[in-house]
């Protein structure tokens, strides 16, 4: 299996205030020339609706500057990557999208479906714009997701390093990092054998057969909490191979609720420092 299997690529962005490029746009540019891919790029603005009351015109007042700037800024950021890209030859599409946080959320999660695979800025803080749009991607879109950390990280997927416990959502989320592992130059699963328990799950030693028919030649490691994090003793070993890649399943804490990341989840979102690879 090569990456051919990557055909569309998708690459939402909130622009900032001081016009720094989105991580996430950074990105994905060199992914889409490596996988010969399309690449549709979407910079979101939010719309703030004024409330039907007396004091509406004052609300306007206040709300339509906004308003105005946030569109402003989002027409900015896709003028400077239309020049960037102009003489590329990348096969590639992009607009604004100015709607509430609400429309946008499902407009990226309807994009999300359409595309074999979607780069999104990290958002690990609750009540960050990007949240909402991490949440949906993951749960509501049935692809999979790169989370870029804030930082940036420049395309590369010779080192990838796998979070393996054996249970479904790290098995979609294996098998949908296939066209990386196909081309990688070394691959690491890892299992943190003291956070749950394993029994009834698949070991990683039997998905090595697996991904050898695949061409994947993997190294099986075993490792323990650090502190009682799981999260800490992954990361701790993605530095130690030099990691350029993450592959993960994302786990929730509960059905009704979708907003919970589980705690492993939780802990790599809020301290990545290299993309992840997410499936759900």
């Amino acid at each position: 299996m090569t990456h051919s299997r990557i055909k569309n690529l998708f690459a939402p962005f909130f622009p900032t205030e001081d016009g720094k490029p989105s991580a996430a746009v950074a990105y994905a540019l060199p992914l889409a020339d490596w996988a010969k891919a399309h690449l549709t790029i979407r910079a979101l603005a939010i719309h703030h609706n004024t409330p039907y009351s007396f004091a509406s015109s004052i609300a306007a007042s206040f709300v339509m500057p906004d308003n105005e700037h946030q569109s402003k800024l989002a027409e900015q950021a896709i003028e400077t990557l239309r020049n960037e890209l102009k003489s590329s030859g990348r096969a590639h599409d992009m607009a604004v999208s100015q709607q509430t946080c609400s429309a946008l959320t499902e407009l990226v999660g309807f994009q999300g479906r359409l595309h074999d695979l979607t780069v999104i800025d990290n958002a690990p803080e609750f009540l960050q714009p990007g949240r909402a749009l991490v949440e949906e991607l993951l749960f509501h879109t049935g692809r999979p997701i790169i989370v870029v950390p804030a930082d940036g990280a420049s395309f590369s997927a010779k080192r990838i390093f796998i979070s393996w416990d054996g249970s479904a959502h790290a098995a979609r989320a294996l098998n949908d990092a296939l066209p990386f592992l196909a081309q990688a130059d070394y691959v690491e699963i890892a299992c943190v054998v003291d956070e749950k328990d394993l029994s009834r799950l698949v070991p990683g030693a039997e998905v090595a057969p697996q991904l050898a028919r695949h061409g994947v030649a993997v190294t099986i490691s075993d490792l323990k909490a650090i502190d009682g994090d799981a999260g800490k003793a992954l990361r701790a070993r993605a530095r130690d191979v030099t990691a350029d890649l993450l592959v993960m399943g994302a786990y929730v804490h509960s059905r009704w609720r979708q907003l919970v990341f589980g705690g492993v989840t939780n802990s790599m979102l809020h301290h990545t420092e290299i993309p992840i690879l997410m499936s759900h």
